[in-house]
């Protein structure tokens, strides 16, 4: 008789950017610290190995950033990790000439990579939204 191992249902975990955490005025370049919220279903854990990430104003990339640390991912439950990137200057005064200074598009977006029992996982993440320059100036004295 023939027998059929079958393993658990396995969800790819999902990951949500939160907030900016911390924004560090800087001469030519100011690091960003962005809040990452990892939500795992599973019944079990793994670990997040590393990420790679990209922050745009109104279509232009104005920092970028790499995961090198590991975190520990909990069974079915979320984790809260920290994403560091660098703000360029020069980049972010292109990314608003000849905008209107009330309405600016963002997005972070990146991929982050997953090692558990049951395999590896590349997943993407995006947060798009608008914002202004007085709500960006607002948050930095918060």
């Amino acid at each position: 008789m023939l027998a059929l191992a079958c393993g658990p249902e396995v969800i790819q975990p999902t990951v949500d950017i939160l907030d900016i955490e911390e924004w560090e005025l800087g001469l030519a370049t100011s690091p960003v610290i962005v809040s990452v919220e990892l939500d795992n279903p599973n019944a079990f854990g793994g670990t997040l190995v590393g990420a790679d990430y990209q922050l745009e104003f109104n279509g232009v990339r104005v920092g970028s950033g790499e995961l090198d640390a590991e975190y520990n991912i909990t069974p079915a439950g979320v984790t809260l990790v920290f994403f560091p990137l660098e703000l360029d200057h020069a980049l972010l005064i292109e990314s608003l000439l000849g905008e209107t200074l009330d309405e600016l598009s963002y997005s972070i977006q990146g991929t982050a990579y997953l090692r558990t029992i049951v395999g590896d996982f590349e997943e993407p993440f995006e947060k798009t939204g608008r914002t202004s320059i007085p709500l960006m100036i607002e948050s930095l004295f918060d």
